[in-house]
């Protein structure tokens, strides 16, 4: 299934490519709002999470993407169609429906029929990241790899550190975390495939890691690795999500965490210092909020489209699109029927 239409190619850089986005994954972390939606239409700043990483895949060029569908995959299905159409770009969205959940290797291998014969950009739906792929398409073309991954250098995150690269750049081990090695590095979940990378994943429940990666660097295949500090985030829990929405907010207009954020997002951005009326910033407001006449809404707040906040005080709390606020709240992420208390 194809939304928009095909855009012209040049070799050598990302326009000659397709991109796949990973989506398929149940996000159980984000319960209970994914026991009715789909992890990737986790709204950020009112923007569904998928479309920063749309948006991000077609700004370096690429017009063919592919995503692969599961869990709610219809919900998801109408509003790439969409998404596709608002874009000025008009990428071509087709979409790869599992009906058994597949990982990444085997999800895949599914959708090959799209992209086979092509390199293949691919990226975890779940992640924001400031990176300019443009850059990680000349050291792959450059390299003359088979498969070359973006690599975050690690600082903040040791837990996740996995990877190891050589001097020369190539990778030389994925493998299990290991906080004690600062020599590690962590897989981003944004690399490139060449066929000869993805020709031998199956159909069926897999990694990536082992089903591609292990098997070419058992047999000495190039394999690189590009290892930047930059602006990376998983949002696959209430905690990485609140904790996000709070450095978007304290983040300078100039970022670029800050900028593509605002230049997608519909409500109106805060800043901290003097207070506006009932709003004290850093805080963001979106299209349609309800405050009542005695509302307090404090730093750190997030209230997305269509939020009511009673008479109370709100800060340090991100409200999911249509929800309401009937008490005094602070530090929690709030939606139409649950709300998360975060542990600072």
């Amino acid at each position: 299934m194809g939304f928009g239409r095909t855009a012209p190619s040049s070799p050598q850089d990302l326009s000659s490519c397709v991109a796949m986005i990973l989506a398929a994954g149940l996000g159980t972390r984000l319960a209970p709002f994914t026991d009715q939606c789909p992890k990737p239409l986790l709204p950020v700043f009112d923007v569904p999470l998928i479309e920063y990483g749309v948006r991000r895949v077609v700004a370096a060029g690429i017009r063919r993407i592919v995503v692969n569908t599961f869990h709610h995959g219809g919900l998801l299905a109408r509003f790439l169609e969409d998404l596709s159409l608002r874009l000025p770009e008009r990428p071509e969205i087709h979409l790869s429906r599992e009906t058994v959940l597949l990982g990444t290797g085997g999800g895949i291998a599914l959708a090959r029929p799209h992209f086979d014969g092509e390199t293949l950009l691919v990226v975890n739906s779940d992640l924001f990241f400031d990176f300019d792929l443009a850059q990680l398409a000349r050291r792959h073309f450059d390299s003359g790899a088979v498969a070359t991954a973006l690599l975050h250098e690690g600082t903040g995150f040791d837990r996740l550190r996995s990877t190891l690269v050589g001097e020369d750049g190539r990778i030389t081990w994925i493998g299990p975390s290991r906080a004690d090695d600062p020599a590690r590095r962590v897989f981003a979940g944004i690399y490139l495939l060449e066929p000869d990378a993805y020709a031998p994943l199956r159909a069926e429940p897999s990694s990536v890691i082992s089903g591609a990666f292990h098997p070419l660097l058992e047999g000495g295949r190039p394999v690189v690795g590009l290892v930047e500090d930059f602006c990376w985030r998983d949002l696959g829990t209430w905690e990485s999500y609140w904790r996000f929405c709070g450095e978007v907010l304290v983040a300078s207009a100039a970022s670029g965490i800050r900028r593509q954020v605002a230049a997608c997002s519909p409500g109106q951005f805060f800043p901290g210092g003097i207070p506006e009326g009932a709003i004290s910033g850093p805080a963001y407001v979106g299209p349609g909020v309800n405050l009542a006449q005695a509302a307090q809404v404090g730093p750190g707040s997030v209230l997305q489209s269509g939020t009511v906040v009673g008479p109370h005080q709100v800060s340090q709390v991100v409200v999911l699109p249509g929800s309401s606020v009937g008490a005094d709240l602070s530090q929690a992420v709030l939606g139409p029927d649950f709300q998360v208390s975060i542990t600072i």
